[in-house]
């Protein structure tokens, strides 16, 4: 029968998955994040889920240059966002900054684990949820999940975290180490396993009257989740009550194999009950139900044993009312276990199908939760998960019941997808100091014939079989790549296909990608009102574009025009002075604690960083005089620069070798283009360079 709870019980238990991706107090600046999904949507993902974690304030639709520069910025300083994605939806363009990884799963199953795990310098925090990485899945569909904080001085049990992490790395093919495309994900789990190390010893007991937390995996060879159920069941005596709540099932003509298995983990003697939630609307015109479930499911019960099979409405729609109600697609996953004492709750990706179970040759590879608590105390914490529990009403007896199983539409979608050849193994985007910009494909054992490699936006083919084989059927080929913006992926057509696939890219270094066209050759005036203002640099660069919009786009004479400048010695002294003040910013911004190694190259190389503002310097300096002494003036800032480290940021070494290192190729550059005319100068200027690289 139905499980009781209030209604305020209820709505206690639930939540915004979204709000779930913002840092909490405390939780430092964001290093990096990497998320599972069977569906996917890009455009959501980067607009919605990664705008929150990296803290993005600006409006994709309504800020539109600034949205991109405040992006661009916040990625540039994070190690790595990654999302693992099943191979059938791994498609769509993207910004390069972060990566699109497929994930191919053997054997018929599909890759269903929706995953999500957030790096702050403080706090990681796993979510494990049963929504994809979409609209629906986060704003329209009925869906759970739970969250995990691992914070240095509490949090949860630290003995999870490695697992999680190891899952995560599992999804990657055999080799992976060695694979090219998957280098920074593999980089950013490496340090979260060594942030795990410093985590506080477990100290949750199951005698406690908090939940224990068990991850439970399936797929790939690991245990079916109804076997890692009764692993975890913490005795006394099994359970007798179960509560499953899924939207779809194994077909209705199939023998019911997960049924079957869930009435073999409850108590064989005595009384057991099993209830399924379901969605199920009335047959208009008809005393009549149609329960959207099979009828399988009622036949798996045992007939020599004291059973009874439950059905508990979640959503019954009355289509005969002239006011249709209104509810949310059901699309959580739940199985609730309980005898007098303990309780054990499931939450995440399975389905009650032999997939979405591990019961089956083609099992998915899924991720759930699995909390195990005292149900018997009355504790908060056994209130807070029954909290979470969707509640229904039991069927009424009084209704025939008819039944139709509903159709996965996923699943079906993906089926209808053609699947990326194996023999794609990657793409990657890069820049040569020689040749320039490039694309370079990897290719393994798997490939169709007659197949072809083309650009989405222009159709035009970059790459296909015959030029292939014309290059020798290398395993890595590299194209000279001319277009106007990097590739985020490519659509492959081959014979024999029912659709094209996508070949996502991804960057070989994020240092080669492009500025957005409103951060390349700011003017020296407006780098130093970036680096003086006390806002940040979306902030500043939002009132540059409104003002310029307005007329002052680069006007005779105008503040941010280098052509209109007088060259007088009060001019001169004034800008001396305003440059020098940016220069103190600059040494304020570069002693900061900085937590990657890409938020430090952001600030050394990125669009106000130390080589834009040396590049502005030279290009506007209204003499050689001028430059050069410019330039001393920033070296001498950067030798000031004092670096200040925090638990889980880059150690001061790293920071001062990567400062000195441009401040050689600073005197390298000087010493080419200098005038030696003013024996005075040419001595400041090589004291200067003495006392940086000392």
């Amino acid at each position: 029968m139905a499980r009781r709870g209030t209604k305020q019980q209820q709505r206690a238990g639930y939540g915004r998955l979204l709000d779930a991706w913002v840092a909490p107090q405390g939780a430092g600046d964001p290093v990096g994040a990497v998320a599972t999904s069977f569906t996917f949507n890009a455009a959501f993902f980067e607009e919605e889920c990664l705008a929150r974690f990296l803290g993005v304030e600006a409006d994709p639709l309504e800020d539109g240059p600034v949205y991109l520069i405040e992006r661009e910025e916040k990625l540039a300083s994070i190690r790595c966002a990654t999302v693992l994605v099943d191979q059938h939806h791994c498609r769509g363009t993207r910004s390069l900054r972060w990566d699109l990884l497929p994930v191919r799963v053997p054997k018929g199953g599909v890759m269903h684990a929706k995953v999500s795990l957030l790096y702050w310098a403080n706090l990681v925090r796993v979510i494990v949820a049963s929504a994809n990485l979409t609209d629906h899945g986060y704003r329209r569909n009925q869906e759970i999940f739970g969250v995990l904080d691992f914070a240095l001085d509490a949090g949860a049990d630290s003995d999870l975290l490695p697992l999680i992490v190891e899952f995560l790395r599992s999804l990657l093919p055999t080799g992976a180490q060695e694979a090219p495309d998957n280098a920074r994900l593999l980089g950013l789990l490496e340090q979260v396993d060594d942030y795990s190390r410093e985590l506080p010893a477990a100290s949750v007991s199951r005698r406690s009257g908090q939940a224990v937390v068990v991850p439970v995996f399936s797929g790939q060879g690991r245990t079916d989740v109804i076997s890692q159920l009764e692993a975890s069941w913490p005795g006394q005596g099994p359970a007798y009550l179960a509560y499953v709540t899924s939207p779809f099932f194994d077909p209705p003509e199939a023998a019911n194999r997960p049924a079957k298995a869930l009435w073999g983990l409850l108590r064989q003697r005595g009384a057991a009950e099993v209830t399924f939630n379901v969605v199920a609307e009335q047959v208009p015109g008809e005393s009549a139900v149609l329960i959207r479930a099979p009828e399988s499911l009622k036949a798996a019960q045992p007939q020599r044993r004291v059973a009874m099979t439950y059905f508990s409405v979640l959503s019954l729609e009355d289509t005969t009312s002239e006011v249709k109600a209104v509810f949310r697609p059901l699309h959580l996953k739940s199985l609730w276990l309980q005898n007098q004492r303990w309780a054990t709750y499931l939450i995440g990706s399975s389905n009650f199908t032999s997939a979405g179970l591990g019961l089956g040759a083609a099992a998915n590879i899924e991720a759930n939760l699995l909390y195990i608590f005292r149900h018997d105390t009355g504790s908060d914490t056994s209130a807070a998960i029954d909290a979470a529990y969707p509640q229904g009403e039991p069927l009424s007896d009084e209704l025939e019941a008819r039944w139709e199983s509903a159709v996965d539409d996923e699943l079906e979608a993906a089926q209808a997808l053609a699947v990326l050849p194996s023999g794609f193994s990657a793409a990657i985007y890069g820049l040569d100091a020689k040749d320039g910009e490039f694309v370079e494909f990897h290719f393994g054992d798997g490939l169709p014939d007659a197949w072809s490699l083309t650009a989405p936006v222009t159709g035009k083919v970059v790459l296909d079989h015959k030029q292939w084989v014309h290059e020798g059927s290398p395993t890595v080929l590299r194209i000279k790549w001319s277009e106007m913006a990097p590739p985020s992926g490519f659509d492959v057509i081959w014979a024999g296909a029912p659709s094209g696939a996508w070949l996502p890219v991804v960057v070989q270094d994020a240092a080669a990608l492009p500025p957005p066209d409103e951060l390349k050759a700011l003017p020296l005036d407006l780098l130093i009102q970036i680096l003086t203002s006390g806002r940040p640099l979306h902030e500043v660069m939002r009132r540059w574009l409104k003002a310029r919009g307005k007329g002052d786009k680069a006007e005779k004479g105008s503040d941010t025009d280098p052509h209109g400048r007088v060259d007088t010695g009060s001019f001169l002294l004034q800008r001396t002075r305003r440059i020098s003040w940016a220069l103190e910013a600059l040494k304020r911004r570069l002693s900061q604690p900085m937590v990657t190694q890409e938020a430090l190259t952001w600030r050394l190389c990125g669009p106000v960083g130390v080589h834009t503002i040396a590049e502005a310097i030279s290009r506007e300096a209204l003499s050689d005089s001028e430059r050069v002494f410019l330039i001393s003036e920033l070296v001498l800032a950067l030798a000031q620069v004092q670096p200040a480290e925090v638990p889980g940021s880059l150690p001061v070494h790293e920071i001062q070798a990567a400062i000195k290192a441009v401040i050689r190729e600073l005197h390298v550059d000087v010493q080419r283009k200098r005038s030696d005319q003013i024996a005075n100068l040419t001595q400041y200027v090589d004291n200067a360079f003495a006392v940086a690289l000392s």
